[in-house]
């Protein structure tokens, strides 16, 4: 009941605060966009802080978003912690419920984006460990779920990404290996999927590199191949984005580089003129 009185004002006004947040900063009115930022976080101050709400906890995920969108980076940890907090009380609570159990591991996904950002790779390979072992039971629950299994994916991405920065090699191998297994399933179940493609892009770049450092140069030109082969299918469908551009690019830079390493000079030249 104490909440509701709450709906049509605080919660309202917080994220009208944000919108217009977003919009100033979209067409370049950064001062006005800061100041409607600053308005929305004191006006967390008037929430009922002392009882636990999923709205409200929603809330801080939002403002922790914001936070990071603006680089304020402290604040934006700070929001996220505060959801994570409340988020975790309510699955005490109601630890059958998915929906809940999916924005928890996403509060730990958060958390260790921030911790990343900020430098704390110890404490961002902490939370995205529990992002991973929260999103595995979802993923074990609805194994039809392909949210939840894309959810996983990713997981295993930051996993070794963060194993990489902190000079875990094998770790972070194994890591991307696995990203690669469920993001070929969740290709070969839905092959005009640019995302689920991009993604299994990303997590061969990823392998090729790793393989290439481990000194197996002909498993790394492998998956460099496949590499290259799934962004030029990607940029034939998108000729018009650069990100894809710039992944095609770099798929040819990746070739060049290792052909290079084999002794291959003239195939090597043929992908630094395509780069």
């Amino acid at each position: 009941e104490k909440l509701e009185q709450f709906d049509n004002t605080i919660f309202e006004r917080i994220q009208l605060e944000l919108d217009k947040a977003y919009i100033y900063e979209m067409v370049g009115e950064f001062e006005k966009s800061k100041k409607n930022l600053e308005k929305a976080k004191k006006t967390t101050n008037t929430l009922p802080l002392n009882e636990s709400s999923e709205k409200i906890a929603d809330t801080f995920l939002k403002l922790g978003n914001a936070c990071s969108e603006f680089m304020q980076l402290d604040d934006a940890l700070s929001f996220y912690e505060r959801a994570n907090k409340m988020y975790n009380v309510l699955f005490k609570i109601q630890n059958i419920s998915p929906d809940l159990k999916y924005v928890l591991a996403l509060s730990y996904e958060k958390l260790g984006q921030t911790h990343e950002a900020l430098g704390n790779l110890t404490m961002s390979l902490k939370f995205y460990e529990q992002r991973s072992e929260l999103g595995k039971q979802l993923y074990e629950a609805f194994p039809n779920d392909v949210i939840y299994k894309k959810g996983v994916a990713i997981s295993y991405f930051k996993l070794g990404q963060t194993h990489e920065a902190l000079g875990n090699l094998s770790m972070s191998l194994k890591y991307y290996e696995e990203e690669a297994v469920l993001f070929e399933q969740l290709r070969e179940s839905f092959p005009n999927n640019m995302d689920f493609k991009n993604g299994l892009a990303i997590s061969y770049s990823k392998l090729g590199s790793r393989y290439a450092v481990l000194g197996n140069l002909k498993k790394s030109l492998k998956y460099h191949e496949e590499y290259n082969s799934l962004m030029k299918q990607i940029s034939e469908s998108f000729p018009n984005n650069v990100y894809y551009k710039n992944g095609l690019a770099a798929s040819y830079s990746k070739l060049g580089e290792t052909h290079s390493s084999l002794g291959n000079l003239k195939e090597s030249l043929k992908y630094k003129i395509k780069q």
